[in-house]
């Protein structure tokens, strides 16, 4: 079957989105507020190690005619496999037609030697963990610099193995409000590590990764 590229436009329906990606080194251009959150998932997640949106379409049939889709976003993991993804509000999934649709697009996407999966804002807005990516994404740094503080931070953070944020900063003699973005910069690195199920705050226990 022919496979296309579907271009994006601004609409009464659609309002692009433009998610700046380090992970990509590009931005990332959704249609809608649920695909631009599905963003801070995918840029922080240890197993992704690329992510594309709106890839090559392709056709697929269904009750005997022949029909385009384009995924909402195609996944490479770092195990090399590719992976198509749906985002869907989750009331919009339950429905017999949209499930009769999906499962041809599925079947077809199978046939190309790529998995097509679903997700919906259930596994999409669950906080503190959205919020929390979404402070990483506002701190995130990729050049991998790390000035004279971060590296006294880590050297602490190594003896003592765990402590909090504010123990952390006060250990390292540094001025809070200029060194917490530094310390969240440093969690959206991987070089720290952190329990993103809790609220980011001065009381989060950080350890080095």
């Amino acid at each position: 079957m022919n496979v296309y590229k579907r271009k994006l436009t601004k609409s009464a329906i659609n309002n692009i989105h433009r998610f700046a990606s380090f992970k990509n080194n590009s931005f990332v251009e959704v249609e809608s507020t649920l695909e631009f959150e599905a963003c801070f998932h995918f840029e922080f997640s240890k197993k992704i190690t690329r992510f594309e949106s709106q890839p090559i379409g392709y056709e697929y049939k269904l009750g005997g005619k022949v029909r385009r889709y384009t995924p909402d976003f195609l996944i490479q993991f770092s195990s090399g496999e590719l992976m198509y993804y749906e985002i869907k509000p989750f009331n919009k999934t339950v429905g017999e037609e949209f499930l009769g649709e999906f499962q041809a697009k599925q079947l077809e996407a199978k046939h190309r030697g790529i998995k097509l999966g679903l997700i919906t804002d259930r596994e999409i807005r669950i906080n503190p963990l959205l919020n929390n990516l979404k402070i990483l994404h506002r701190y995130a740094s990729s050049d991998g610099r790390k000035n004279q503080a971060e590296e006294k931070a880590l050297s602490i953070l190594r003896r003592y193995e765990k402590l909090t944020v504010a123990s952390l900063i006060e250990k390292v003699g540094a001025c809070y409000e200029s060194m917490f973005p530094r310390i969240i910069s440093l969690i959206s690195q991987n070089v720290l590590t952190t329990n993103l199920g809790i609220p980011l705050n001065s009381q989060t226990v950080i350890w080095t990764s």
